[in-house]
Order: structure tokens, then C-alpha cells, then sequence
């Protein structure tokens, strides 16, 4: 944790409101089927969460944005910018299909 006390600031966007558990047979899990995206990560997706995510990052210039696990992938996309570390053995592959999106 030493590295930490080089950063001036730290936000965490989560909130204290509870996080919705992947439910696979809720209708937004079971569309993902049809989706590149991955089911957890359509069936998770916050509104609240983006909304907060993006207040954080108005009117503020962050160095980085760290993505810890895949479910906040998405979110940090969406911050223009902005270097994003992605981190994760699940990001990788979710990752990868963005970037193939994006590019093609």
C-alpha cells in the first residue's frame, strides 16, 4: 500500500448502495446470449453506477483509471481522455472484443 501515498487523490464511484448479483436467468443474462458483450457484464450494468462514474470524472483530470474486474469495464469506457488499465484475468478477453469492435 506504500504505492498508494504517491496518488493525490483516490475515488472509488461504487457508492454504498447495494450491487446487483449476476442472476443468469433474469431477462438482461439470458440477452446476452445475443450480445459479444459477456452475460454478467449485461446483466450487472448499473445506470446509477455509469451516472456516478461520470460525475466523478466531470470537471476532474484523472492520470489513470483502473478497471479492477471486468464487470467495471464498461463503465471506465466510457470516460473520454483518460488512460484506462484494465486488470484482470477476465477483462482480457472482454477487453480484446472491444477493441476488435472499435477498430473494425
Amino acid at each position: 500500500m506504500r504505492h498508494w501515498r504517491q496518488c493525490g487523490a483516490i475515488r472509488d464511484a461504487r457508492g454504498r448502495g447495494p450491487l446487483s448479483p449476476f442472476q443468469p436467468t433474469r431477462w438482461t443474462a439470458l440477452a446476452g446470449y445475443f450480445s459479444s458483450r459477456p452475460r454478467s457484464v449485461l446483466d450487472t450494468y448499473s445506470v446509477e453506477m455509469q451516472q456516478r462514474v461520470e460525475q466523478a470524472g466531470r470537471g476532474r483530470a484523472y492520470d489513470v483509471v483502473i478497471a479492477a474486474e471486468i464487470d467495471v469495464a464498461p463503465y471506465a469506457m466510457e470516460l473520454p481522455d483518460v488512460p484506462r488499465v484494465f486488470e484482470g484475468v477476465k477483462s482480457a478477453s472482454f477487453m480484446s472484443d472491444m477493441w476488435t469492435s472499435v477498430i473494425l
